[in-house]
């Protein structure tokens, strides 16, 4: 037995520093909110203040002397937090930036692991590290989640081994932690504890006491430093839950599918398995392995499309415990081997449509030309916009941020007359020689007062063999500089 765990451990560890070294070596392309997310934390280490000067103007950054006034949107502080700590370490640039969301990444494949260890702790090793390893691909760098994710996973592993005051304590505090980062996914994986809870009945009530009251601490002891200080914090954090939770469901399916596919083919991925369980439960007429295996994340799942329309892009989530939850399904079932192949078969057609997105984008991360890597037009950016620059931008904010000019998010709103440079690339544009967009009355401004002064977007879309696209990826800037009369 020990043997077939050190064999595990060691493919999934090899897996696990191919994908971190990949992404160093290559970095990845700015997310959605990164921003928003990271640079309270980046100051913070930089200056000591928890505030956001690049999102003057944005959201809750109406006033950066004011940290955290909440206005558009509310976020638990630990991952901005956690980020700043990890830059007060290893300092703060590109490869860091990256690296602290790889190895948030790295830790949620070992709450996987040890999800479907508990879930099937007599099954082979070879089941945990398949679920651990078919993470790897389905990221989501730049957000709080995933930390919020394995918090959560850790705590529920705990509690589904054994139910003791002890074990419960330990897993409050674990969920604690995982709502002041990510709320969606503290408040989602509850439904791992309720299981444990329900199926150890006999243990009393007070282990359940205990997880309550060490859960409700943890989140008071993050929660209320940022509370105190955000002006008429309790009311605004209830608008904007109530904004997150309003029925705008035809929207939210179309951002999701449009932000989120992977993660909904990969979710496919795994109801194929819980599909054929459910025939398999049927014919045998014993339902009880099916419920313990499966109720918990179709509860969570349930609970997320009906309760949360416009947060459907948060169903990734429920994907990582619906592998644990697969993996042991294929394990511990004896179906027949034309079946078991067929149904595994399909399951991995869907993961294989889930990381398509992420082969692809690795592939054109690597093949970039030199023009349009990271490293060669930042230092053409140093030589062309003059230190003390106003700079806005979002691909150059991981280069540029804390530098030697003032940097602002194309996000943001500050006053224009502090902006004296506009940095855009060609990322999400959907064409080539295409550069990104920018709001409305952004635009309605910046094509009166800005002239382009250099633009190497690149105009190549991506080829390599039979893989095409009509999009065009890389560094290669649009510089925009504000005109003399504009001053």
């Amino acid at each position: 037995m020990e043997e077939h765990r050190s064999r595990n451990v060691g493919i999934l560890i090899a897996l696990q520093v191919a994908y971190l070294a990949w992404l160093l070596l290559f970095g990845r392309f700015m997310g959605g909110d990164e921003i928003a997310y990271k640079a309270p934390g980046r100051e913070w280490a930089r200056s000591g203040a928890f505030i956001a000067p690049e999102l003057t103007g944005y959201g809750v950054w109406r006033d950066p002397k004011h940290p955290y006034e909440v206005r558009r949107g509310f976020g638990p502080p630990l991952f901005t937090f956690a980020f700043g700590l990890f830059v007060k370490v290893f300092g703060f640039n590109p490869v860091t930036s990256v690296a602290f969301d790889g190895l948030i990444h790295i830790l949620l494949g070992w709450a996987t692991w040890a999800l479907a260890r508990a879930l099937g702790p007599r099954l082979p090793y070879e089941a945990a590290m398949i679920a651990a390893a078919a993470t790897i691909p389905l990221t989501t760098g730049g957000r709080p989640d995933e930390l919020g994710a394995l918090l959560a996973m850790f705590g529920s592993a705990i509690l589904l081994r054994s139910v003791t005051s002890g074990r419960a304590a330990a897993a409050g505090i674990l969920f604690g932690l995982s709502g002041g980062t990510s709320l969606v996914a503290g408040i989602i994986l509850l439904a791992w504890p309720t299981r444990a809870f329900f199926q150890k009945r006999d243990a009393g009530w007070k282990p359940l006491g205990v997880f309550l009251f060490c859960g409700t601490l943890t989140f008071a002891m993050v929660m209320t430093p940022l509370i105190l200080i955000t002006p008429y914090g309790l009311q605004q954090i209830w608008r904007s839950t109530r904004t997150s939770v309003s029925p705008t469901y035809r929207w939210a399916f179309e951002f999701a599918l449009r932000y989120g596919r992977s993660h909904y083919l990969a979710c496919c991925a795994a109801l194929v398995i819980a599909t054929a369980h459910a025939v398999q439960a049927v014919r045998q007429r014993d339902w009880r392995r099916w419920f313990e295996l499966w109720i918990p994340p179709l509860a969570g799942l349930c609970a997320l499309l009906v309760l949360l329309p416009a947060k459907y892009y948060y169903i990734w989530i429920i994907d990582l415990s619906l592998f644990a939850a697969a993996v042991c399904a294929v394990a511990m079932q004896s179906w027949r081997v034309r079946t078991r192949a067929f149904v595994v078969a399909l399951a991995m057609l869907f993961w294989c449509a889930a990381s398509s997105r992420f082969v692809f984008m690795s592939l054109v991360r690597a093949t970039l030309p030199p023009d349009q890597r990271m490293t060669e037009n930042v230092a053409l950016l140093h030589r062309m916009i003059p230190a003390g620059s106003g700079v806005m931008t979002y691909d150059f904010w991981p280069a540029l941020a804390g530098s030697s000019y003032r940097t602002y998010s194309t996000e943001a709103d500050p006053p224009w007359s502090d902006v004296d440079y506009i940095i855009l690339t060609g990322n999400g544009s959907g064409a080539s020689g295409q550069p990104q967009t920018l709001r409305p009355e952004q635009l309605s401004y910046v094509n009166g007062h800005y002239s382009p002064i250099y633009n190497n977007l690149n105009r190549q879309p991506f080829r390599l063999g039979p893989i095409h696209t009509n999009s065009a990826w890389g560094y290669g800037p649009l510089i925009l500089k504000r005109n003399d009369s504009a001053r």
